[in-house]
């Protein structure tokens, strides 16, 4: 675990900052950080607050003033923060944060994680008090209060007609300052498939792509092969192998799989079941000790959780509430949505009224992505991470109009100002519809 020690500017220890973290300036924390900062002075927490606000990747900071101790965490909550206000644990998952025996919860039934897929809704967990904490709040510890510190008012309002590609611009920017940020500091990984989000990572970085150690894909099925097929030709367009990781032709029997199966729920704290990237008929893996960079975030820059560009205002709370994507299928049912939706109503109205208006933008960072870096806790040889985890990008995603992101118009002016000559790569769903039509 990646641990750097804060200090105020008179030299004094004042906390930690946990996993791997990017100022804004592209800078990462390590070792001892000298803030500048005071502890006891008016401004401490504002300063604190500033740094926590411009951070990228997946980290979580712990700051003690002379009088108050908090937590702050990142962009979308992908380094789990859990604590228990009953005796006063705090840990990565439920497992870890409790200091007594589990007091079932009445409200979830952590079985269903396990048997259909459910992701324990707003911060809940198997037990009847601990809690997740909310993305974008900070913890105050002994009060075990949360509180929201982003975004703030006019953060995501839209921009103006025609300034669509200097906040294009701006995203590659930061984008490539981040990734230049974790790829010169540590040894550094990549996984590459055949869609928007690992291609604009490599684009993004592509000046600083020769501090990575591999880039790789995982391979299991047919979608996963045309993944690394695509992933293959861009990495080739751009000068670097690609590694593939395959599935094991043999199969595993019934007992090897139960027991991987709950080796992987243990890992998460039985807070969200099996996912695509974790396989359990991989036969290799990357190497240990490595930080992997993957994608996710950037699924703003398509707006592809929005349903359409005009949404039916009737169904707002209902979608939105959807889109957390807490539940797959017809499980998403009347009873799921009558005990559920009060508490999204009530999330939605806490938020300012840009935020609102952008309701699926931070409905995906702060409710589909934590269960993301949930998963992540299950690879426990390296640390996975997403540059694009940072709130300066989910800001300026989330203010470029909703139909010039919907129609992808967003990922194509990103790829031809970062890496023009990767337009022209196929992408993997390209390479199904061809072999589709050449069947």
């Amino acid at each position: 675990l990646e641990v750097a020690t804060l200090t105020d500017s008179t030299g004094a220890e004042i906390g930690y900052c946990l996993g791997i973290a990017v100022d804004g300036v592209g800078v990462r924390i390590e070792g001892t950080r000298q803030l500048d900062v005071q502890a006891g002075r008016d401004d401490f927490w504002d300063a604190i607050e500033a740094l926590a606000i411009d951070l990228a990747g997946r980290w979580l900071l712990l700051v003690r003033d002379q009088a108050e101790a908090r937590i702050y965490g990142d962009a979308a909550g992908m380094y789990n923060c859990v604590y228990d206000p009953v005796k006063g644990g705090i840990g990565s998952t439920l497992l870890m944060s409790l200091l007594r025996d589990i007091e079932e919860s009445d409200e979830v039934d952590y079985t269903r994680t396990l048997a259909d897929g459910m992701r324990l809704p707003f911060g809940r967990t198997r037990d009847a008090h601990a809690r997740r904490l909310g993305v974008n709040h900070y913890l105050t510890l002994d009060a075990w209060s949360e509180t929201r510190f982003w975004p703030k008012p006019g953060m995501l309002e839209e921009v103006p007609e025609g300034e669509e590609l200097t906040v294009v611009a701006a995203i590659r920017d930061r984008l490539a300052a981040i990734f230049a940020g974790i790829a010169t500091s540590v040894p550094t990984a990549i996984g590459v498939s055949g869609g928007n989000d690992s291609r604009n990572l490599v684009a993004a970085g592509k000046d600083t792509l020769g501090h990575i150690k591999r880039f790789f894909s995982w391979t299991h099925n047919f979608n996963s092969r045309t993944d690394y097929r695509s992933a293959a030709l861009m990495m080739e367009t751009l000068g670097y192998p690609v590694e593939r990781h395959m599935a094991t032709a043999e199969p595993f029997t019934e007992d090897e799989i139960a027991h991987r199966n709950a080796c992987y729920q243990r890992m998460t704290g039985y807070a969200v079941g099996l996912h695509q990237m974790y396989n359990i008929k991989m036969q290799s893996q990357p190497p240990a000790g490595e930080v992997i960079m993957t994608g996710n975030v950037m699924e703003a820059l398509r707006a592809a959780h929005w349903k359409s560009t005009k949404p039916n205002r009737r169904n707002t709370l209902k979608f939105g509430l959807k889109r957390c994507l807490f539940i797959g299928g017809h499980l998403f049912d009347a009873p799921f949505i009558r005990q559920w939706l009060p508490e999204y109503r009530a999330w939605l109205e806490a938020l300012p009224q840009d935020a609102r208006n952008r309701y699926i933008d931070v409905t995906f960072a702060e409710h589909n992505l934590p269960n993301l870096g949930t998963m992540f806790f299950s690879y426990q040889d390296n640390f996975l991470l997403c540059p694009f985890n940072d709130r300066r990008i989910v800001q300026l995603c989330a203010q470029l109009p909703i139909d010039y992101r919907f129609r992808n118009q967003a990922n194509q002016d990103f790829l031809a100002i970062a890496a023009p000559e990767l337009c022209d790569v196929s992408f993997a769903e390209d390479l199904r519809r061809g072999v589709a039509q050449a069947s």
